[in-house]
């Protein structure tokens, strides 16, 4: 049997954490590291960092607005944030001002939103900028919101005057509830200390370490990695996978020298994938979803000791429960990774289905009793008492049936064997398959569907759909299509089975255990199968088949209906380029999706045009929005998609992925051979023009040339410009980080005698010099990720990396070099705020823009503008002034 690995290094300074400090509140324990490490960082990201000692204030801050607004102790409050600072200070806020956090996913479906909130009668919403609008939707007569980056400067930053200990209520995450009551996991503080008291000794957690924090705020996994830092003196470094990706977690962690890392297992995998070596983590929590062996492989592969693997198993009702720790010697046995030993206080039972413990070595349900479980579900007593049972030993003894399926062993070691119930697990996250049958059923020509997880060979979990049509046929893009509509993408299944009835048991109903494995066959598409011909689309179906796994592909079958995404996409691009010694854009794959449409390109080996479709529609004019620096146009796919589908929209990009010739490259040359590609398209005026930083000037530059040539542009759309006088200095991007650190370095050089500011000033020297070296060394080793965050290319392909840097270079000295005209046309400029501050000088362009100039700002990270979900502010803005200039000009 595989023995845990008995100790790991620490990170200097760990102190235990003692049982008798579970016995206190989540602010009280808060406050006591803001006393013992005021200046070290609490939270950090890119463009913001607090020390303890501000986000304290900060904090304390939103608390008495909280209290303002007669919040009562134990009154639910709950909060609309992604993930990052705000998120942290808003949960702190509640914390003291008494309230109870019950944190909000807004993605989720409206209807679901509201169900939670109106189960957990939450009658306050705190929020951002960025959840404002939403935040107002939910809101209802007996519901108000509170924007914390807009309280007023009469509130005190002092502590709220608020009674609180450890049987106070802290939170409520809802596990569920996409179809029929949400559930409310409830917890008080005291058991949310006792799992940080858990996480912190086992994996001995100290003010030294800087921990991962990738979790969506009401994803419950985020609580340790928030907890486990701000409650031991530790840093957080708070990371919107959503908005930032795996390539910005990957810079973090190398250019912060990260120490702890905390995902599922899948994001773990496809991290590895994009850098392989992390060498200052000594700690890689992996939870919320099942190891596998080859999980473990990847890990023996890429580390080296002292760094431990740490599989967990845990949920919210129970917090960690097991823990199996694993260093790159480690030796596997079998086809399954133990979840381990019992962390303290907790323990662990197997049962039959009717409540009795089986023998070591046999299968059943996976029980857990503790004093320090959840302490229930919110407002539900039944479902409370379904789920925890309460010992008569010791009434705050109580034991919690998981629904997962274990085997213990007679060493005390469990091996998890997966869910037993209708819930599944999907990338960490728990999904009601009976939600999705209801959106599938809810189709038209559907009779019947179901639904059930299936694990390919890879070990990968997807979603499958059954279906059953009415009359006649269906295919796989109509129910693609449709669902849509309604679902969110991670929730459509990833393959459908057609079927002439849904098999039923004895009792009527579905035997989903004998639903059928998918087949690797070809889907039923709209489009008719054409095999391939000659050796070129027979080498591309094979590739097109390696990355999607799916047999028998037409050469006319889209790419995407195939069940491809994003990912994919890049994966086909790279073995075509290492297949075929092209390179093609990553842009292509929007318009050639097929086969056949690659298997030209690739035979005619052509200079690709500066036009990408982006959307297509009746109306016209087009609109044509010039690329940014790095001279691609993805990033304007969800500006077109959120603009409306009445008008085509173009993407005007670089004619290579290199970018224009050195030497050749100006402003006016780029604009000259972007109008003649545009009037191939649309020969005549008015033109509809837009650009994106660079491109906001070559886009200027283009209606200049068209109002010499008699030709009009009814508007230009100026997309996060520039400034006109140069290219701003790119600190501004950081420039709280940096003035906190000045601010922190001038309070050092306030106190003390002279000696003690010459000591200073010595150490500070000395730790620069040595960080900029570290600095350099980590630039000579990770030169592929700096490229990779901004193209979101895989750093392995650097050739292409390389490319795309030229061409940026290319773009930036081209803007240097450009002198800005006085234009009289109409403008709209929408810029970019961060909090309060507006990042570029855009009221220097009035100067330059005598014209109709409307001015926008949209609150947003530095150059997130166009993402999720501030993408859909930017299209809101432009999208009335877009169609008045249209129509004016028809």
């Amino acid at each position: 049997m595989v023995r845990a690995v008995s100790k790991h290094d620490a990170a200097t300074g760990f102190r235990p954490f003692l049982k008798s400090e579970i016995e206190q509140s989540i602010p009280a324990r808060f406050e006591q590291q803001v006393r013992r490490f005021p200046d070290r960082a609490a939270v950090w990201t890119k463009h913001q960092a607090l020390s303890y000692r501000t986000l304290d204030r900060t904090a304390n801050r939103v608390g008495n607005a909280i209290r303002e607004r007669s919040l009562s102790p134990g009154e639910p409050v709950a909060l609309l944030f992604d993930q990052g600072v705000p998120s942290t200070i808003a949960i702190l806020g509640a914390l003291k001002a008494g309230g109870v956090y019950v944190p909000l996913d807004g993605t989720a479906p409206h209807k679901q939103l509201e169900a939670q909130l109106g189960d957990a009668d939450a009658s306050l919403i705190l929020h951002d900028a960025s959840h404002a609008a939403l935040a107002r939707s939910l809101s209802a007569r007996s519901r108000r919101t509170l924007h914390i980056g807009e309280l007023g400067g009469r509130i005190s930053d002092k502590r709220p005057e608020v009674q609180l200990g450890p049987d106070s209520l802290a939170y409520i995450f809802y596990t569920s509830g996409s179809t029929g009551r949400p559930k409310g996991v409830v917890d008080n503080h005291r058991n949310v200390l006792h799992n940080v008291l858990r996480y912190t000794n086992s994996l001995k957690i100290s003010a030294g370490d800087k921990l991962t924090l990738v979790q969506h705020p009401a994803f419950s996994g985020s609580v340790s990695s928030l907890f486990c830092a701000l409650l031991n003196g530790a840093t957080t470094f708070p990371l919107d996978l959503r908005q930032h990706g795996l390539k910005a977690l990957a810079a973090l962690i190398v250019d912060q020298e990260l120490t702890v890392y905390h995902s599922v297992p899948a994001i773990f995998q496809e991290l590895l994938s994009i850098h392989a070596s992390f060498k200052t983590l000594r700690v890689i929590r992996l939870e919320g979803d099942q190891v596998l062996p080859r999980h473990v492989d990847s890990f023996k592969h890429h580390f080296c000791p002292p760094c431990v693997l740490v599989n967990g198993l845990g949920a919210t009702e129970t917090g960690i429960t097991r823990q199996f720790f694993l260093s790159p010697d480690t030796d596997l046995t079998g086809h399954t990774v133990p979840i381990g030993f019992p962390t303290e206080d907790m323990d662990t039972y197997i049962v039959d289905e009717a409540g009795s413990e089986v023998p070591a070595g046999q299968i059943g349900e996976i029980v857990i009793g503790s004093r320090y479980l959840a302490l229930g579900y919110w407002r539900q007593p039944d479902r409370t008492r379904s789920a925890f049972e309460t010992r008569s030993r010791d009434d705050r003894y109580r034991t919690y049936r998981t629904g997962d399926l274990g085997r213990l062993h007679a060493d005390g070691c469990l091996d998890f064997l997966g869910r037993s119930d209708f819930h599944v697990k999907l990338r960490g996250r728990w999904v009601d398959v009976a939600a999705v049958e209801d959106a599938l059923n809810n189709l038209p020509n559907v009779a019947e569907a179901a639904v059930r997880p299936h694990e390919n060979a890879l070990g990968e979990r997807r979603l499958i759909g059954y279906v059953v049509p009415t009359n006649g046929y269906l295919s796989v893009s109509q129910i693609r299509r449709n669902l849509a509509e309604s679902t969110p993408a991670e929730l459509i299944p990833a393959r459908f089975v057609f079927l002439d009835a849904l098999p039923l048991d004895p009792n009527g109903k579905i035997a989903r255990s004998a639903l059928p494995a998918p087949q690797d066959d070809r889907p039923a598409l709209d489009t008719p199968f054409v095999p391939p011909r000659g050796r070129t689309e027979t080498a591309l179906a094979r590739l097109f088949e390696q990355v999607l796994g799916v047999a028998d592909i037409g050469i006319e079958d889209d790419f995407f209906d195939l069940g491809g995404d994003s990912l994919r996409a890049l994966r086909l691009l790279g073995l075509i380029e290492a297949k075929f010694g092209i390179t093609i854009p990553n842009s292509v794959l929007l318009q050639a999706r097929t086969v056949a449409a690659l298997s030209q390109l690739v035979e005619s080996r052509p200079t690709f045009g500066n036009l990408v479709l982006l959307r297509r529609g009746s109306r016209t004019p087009p609109v044509f929005l010039v690329h940014a620096h790095l001279g691609q146009v993805l990033h304007f796919s969800r500006l077109a998609h959120w603009l409306g589908n009445d008008r085509s929209i173009y993407g005007v990009q670089a004619e290579t992925p290199g970018g224009t010739r050195v030497g050749a490259a100006t402003v006016e040359s780029m604009a000259r051979q972007y109008l003649a590609a545009i009037r191939e398209v649309q020969p005549h005026g008015p033109f509809l023009l837009g650009g994106h930083c660079f491109g906001a000037r070559v886009a200027l530059e283009m209606a200049q040339q068209l109002t010499a040539q008699g030709e009009r542009t009814a508007l230009l759309i100026l997309l996060d410009p520039d400034p006109p006088r140069g290219v701003p200095n790119p600190l501004a991007y950081a420039s709280a980080a940096h003035r906190q650190r000045i601010q922190r370095h001038l309070e050092q050089l306030r106190t003390g005698n002279m000696v003690t500011r010459l000591r200073y000033l010595g150490a500070r020297s000395s730790r620069a010099i040595a960080h900029t070296a570290a600095w350099c060394r980590r630039r000579l080793t990770a030169a592929g990720i700096e490229i990779a965050l901004k193209t979101g290319i895989p750093r392995r392909w650097l050739p292409f990396l390389l490319r795309t840097a030229f061409a940026e270079t290319v773009h930036q000295r081209a803007a240097r070099s450009y002198h800005v005209r006085t234009y009289g046309g109409q403008v709209v400029l929408v810029g970019l705020r961060d909090g309060d501050a507006t990042l570029k000088d855009y009221d220097a362009w009035r100067h330059y823009l005598p014209g109709a100039l409307e001015m926008h700002m949209v609150s947003a990270p530095p150059w997130r503008m166009l993402q999720e979900p501030h993408v859909r502010e930017v299209a809101r803005q432009i999208r009335p002034i877009l169609h008045s200039a249209a129509h004016d000009s028809s």
